[in-house]
């Protein structure tokens, strides 16, 4: 289980089953989802959800629940598996867009994998279209390493290194 991280107006918990309907929610909605992989079905986005709780999704290394301080949900945060690498994704619903808060839990979990977890380097990808989480890569300090392209969209992969 992940452990609580904290920021100046953030805290991020791991997921807990009464927030299922937020993080199915999220994961179905068209323009949230649009530069990650899409929108799930909710079938697919309750099965992601259970696979996180009870840790069989072998993909998600950890991944939290973002709050600010008066509880409001304003995010998802997690470290995912890639290969040998651990790769750095966030989530936001509409509402929480535009806030800060997507660098400020971006930083949070890359400053965990790095200094907590001594990963030695953590990556990141972002579609070539997405200028904000793009903005937000370059804030917290990670440098773009290479641009590929899988199934016709173009995205780069981002890397910071302790």
């Amino acid at each position: 289980m992940p452990p609580v991280l904290r920021t100046a107006r953030l805290c991020l918990r791991p997921y807990e089953p009464s927030d299922r309907p937020f993080f199915v929610g999220l994961f179905c909605d068209v323009e949230v989802m649009r530069h990650v992989d899409g929108a799930m079905t909710p079938e697919a986005a309750d099965a992601l959800f259970a696979g996180i709780l009870d840790g069989s999704r072998q993909r998600v290394f950890q991944a939290w629940l973002a709050e600010d301080a008066h509880g409001v949900v304003v995010g998802h945060a997690a470290l995912l598996r890639e290969g040998e690498e651990i790769e750095l994704g966030y989530v936001l619903p509409r509402a929480a867009w535009g806030q800060g808060y997507a660098t400020e839990m971006a930083r949070r979990v890359l400053n965990y994998a790095l200094d907590e977890l001594g990963r030695d380097r953590v990556i990141a990808t972002v579609d070539e279209g997405h200028s904000g989480s793009i903005r937000v890569l370059d804030k917290i300090g990670m440098v773009a390493l290479r641009r590929e392209v899988d199934e016709g969209v173009a995205y780069w992969v981002y890397c910071a290194e302790r």
